[in-house]
């Protein structure tokens, strides 16, 4: 099947995968930011009793905040889904291979 013979995802579906991809890199990010600053995981621990917590509401709120605002743009909509599925596998390898990193050599 060829890219033109894909259907398209709708704008719910595409403005979610962005959102993934976006949450996937935020996540990673505040990862990092988390262990260079003890003040921010202390704060992000009093706000919910714990830091992963708070970490994962983040990522939530990101990953819907996201993904309810392209969803009402017609952005998202217009690209080709086989991009949008490269762009969140991309997302979430480079997440990942960025947390992996980070835990190696710092």
């Amino acid at each position: 099947m060829t890219a033109s013979q894909n259907p398209p995802l709708g704008r719910t579906n595409a403005a979610f995968a962005i959102a993934t991809a976006v949450a996937a890199i935020f996540n990673t990010v505040l990862a990092w930011a988390k262990d260079l600053s003890p003040k921010l995981t202390q704060t992000m621990a009093h706000l919910t009793g714990h830091h992963w917590i708070t970490h994962c509401l983040a990522d939530c709120i990101v990953f819907f905040g996201v993904g309810l605002v392209l969803r009402n743009t017609a952005a998202a909509e217009k690209m080709d889904s086989n991009r949008l599925v490269s762009i969140v596998i991309w997302s979430v390898i480079l997440g990942g291979l960025g947390l992996f990193a980070w835990f190696i050599f710092f």
